[in-house]
């Protein structure tokens, strides 16, 4: 309060630290804290609540708007919006800009719903949840399990059948060391053949990834979530032909990045993903937006009830959107997020 009033902004309703004509019609201070996080002194655990305005607070607001001539902002609620991450609202270094951080907090204090649809395993995505403070299920490993970043537990998950582990030393045995392969259970990260494109996978933006370097034998027993392998870029349309003449029954192989071929259950995709989060969050399917940038995006672009593609996004991304926005380097996830804040009762 004190701070406030130094700076000219002193609290309304303040008797103490305000103007000397008081606001007393608001029998109290217009003093909120909206979100509070703290480590819990006993456990370690961070924990972290929110509270919205009160109905006096609101109801205060509103006067002044009115007073100002300024109108009341359009309420995002019963809105979902849900971003892949890497290629589309992570930077070309991996970090979050600024603006696209601003753009997310002005969209959930309207009363939306953000989310993120990722290839990402908990251990690479974890941070990120952590800067953009998500308390809503988000998509990992493409479709393969539905996260609730809260309770830090699957919602659903579904694993690679066995037969898929095959793959694997069939692999190695064509492409050597020149393919990296991870494979991803719902607990860890393991470096299975360990080369230089694992090795930039694995150092995220400066950010070291939990793994575990092992070989084929350790993670047989594992339930496997998905299988990632990494390729040069001439290589990876060789790699994706080997893979699909394996034949494999119950399985998806997803080109998900430049470089990276992936293998995950059949019943794993973005777009089920999407309708799955729906389910869990309350939002109808076609009251969602969503961003994306490369193939294994379509089918959640194709589900939305918007579909929006970053100017960086493959042709097919961008041709199966509704609307393409800046680059993922130029704040396009910002872009995005006005466009429908800004036209919401257009398009839902």
């Amino acid at each position: 309060r004190v701070h406030m009033a130094s700076i000219g902004h002193p609290v309304a309703g303040d008797p103490v630290y305000g103007p000397k004509k008081v606001l007393d019609f608001l029998n109290g201070q217009c003093l909120h804290a909206k979100t509070i996080g703290f480590i819990h002194p006993a456990t370690g655990e961070y924990l972290e609540f929110d509270s919205p305005l009160s109905k006096v607070f609101e109801d205060f607001l509103e006067k002044l708007r009115r007073e100002a001539g300024i109108k009341p902002p359009v309420s995002m609620e019963g809105i979902l919006i849900a971003s892949d991450l890497d290629g589309t609202l992570l930077q070309d270094d991996k970090t979050i800009s600024e603006t696209d951080k601003a753009a997310i907090r002005r969209f959930r204090e309207a009363g939306g719903t953000f989310t993120v649809a990722t290839g990402r395993s908990i251990p690479t995505v974890a941070p990120y949840l952590e800067k953009l403070r998500l308390d809503v299920p988000v998509a990992l490993y493409n479709g393969a399990m539905i996260y609730d970043p809260v309770s830090k537990k699957p919602i659903w998950e579904t694993a690679l059948p066995e037969q898929a582990k095959k793959a694997v030393p069939y692999i190695y045995q064509i492409f050597g060391e020149t393919v990296g392969i991870e494979v991803l259970d719902d607990h860890a990260l393991y470096a299975v053949v360990y080369n230089d494109l694992i090795h930039l996978h694995l150092n995220d933006g400066g950010y070291q990834v939990p793994h575990e370097r092992c070989g084929i034998e350790d993670v047989m027993p594992k339930q496997w979530l998905k299988v990632m392998f990494a390729a040069e870029k001439d290589q990876v349309g060789a790699l994706q032909r080997e893979l699909e003449n394996l034949n494999i029954q119950g399985v998806r192989i997803v080109h998900s990045a430049e470089c990276l071929v992936e293998m995950v259950s059949a019943d794993a995709n973005k777009g089920s993903a999407l309708k799955r989060l729906c389910s869990e969050i309350g939002i109808p399917l076609e009251r969602t937006a969503a961003i994306g940038d490369f193939y294994n995006d379509l089918e959640m672009i194709e589900m939305a009830g918007f579909g929006i593609a970053v100017s960086n996004a493959c042709r097919d991304v961008r041709a199966a959107a509704s609307l393409v926005v800046s680059s993922n380097g130029q704040n396009g996830v910002a872009e995005a997020i006005e466009y429908v804040m800004e036209n919401k009762k257009k398009l839902f």
